[in-house]
């Protein structure tokens, strides 16, 4: 396969993993979140804290493991893109009640989208030659993470709260 079809093929990448993107969107309403189920503003923006934490702490370790550890990129990618999974599902299906505490654990390992985005851009990079296939291929990327927070919002229908907005989780999972 040559240089072209392998970058057309992580710009396919890259564009399909879009939906992991309105996690960046969801994690910043985490302040609007907690208040929902009884817990105040304060308490909101401490629930802050431990997704910051996994955020600096997994970046950091993946971008050493990555240049010390040969072909564990991906592996890493698939790794950190598992609980982003497992907190929209903990969040999707917990019980939803004054100060519940699921929904905030699901949000704070949805934190593990920083790796995920960081190896995205990671794997885009590596796998094209030349300036400007680097340029669009960070353009790709970048359309797609402005795409995921436009569509995210989207799938939020108020109709659907008792049944934890499903469309928004399944989308999420699923892709």
């Amino acid at each position: 396969m040559d240089l072209v079809h392998s970058s057309f093929l992580v710009s396919i990448f890259a564009k399909l993993s879009c939906p992991q993107y309105p996690i960046v969107g969801q994690t910043i309403n985490l302040l609007t979140v907690p208040p929902a189920f009884g817990w105040s503003t304060l308490d909101s923006i401490l629930f802050q804290f431990p997704l910051g934490g996994i955020v600096l702490v997994f970046i950091l370790l993946t971008g050493f493991l990555s240049s010390r550890i040969p072909n564990i990129i991906i592996i890493q990618l698939i790794l950190c893109a598992l609980p982003v999974i497992a907190g929209c599902a903990i969040i999707w299906k917990s019980t939803w009640s004054y100060h519940a505490a699921a929904p905030v654990v699901g949000y704070t390992i949805i934190g593990f989208f920083g790796p995920v985005v960081s190896l995205i851009i990671i794997v885009g990079m590596a796998n094209v030659a030349g300036a400007t296939k680097k340029s669009l291929m960070a353009a790709n990327i970048f359309v797609a993470y402005c795409v995921g927070n436009i569509v995210g919002p989207q799938l939020i229908k108020s109709n659907t709260r008792t049944q934890h907005y499903p469309e928004l989780w399944l989308g999420l999972i699923i892709w």
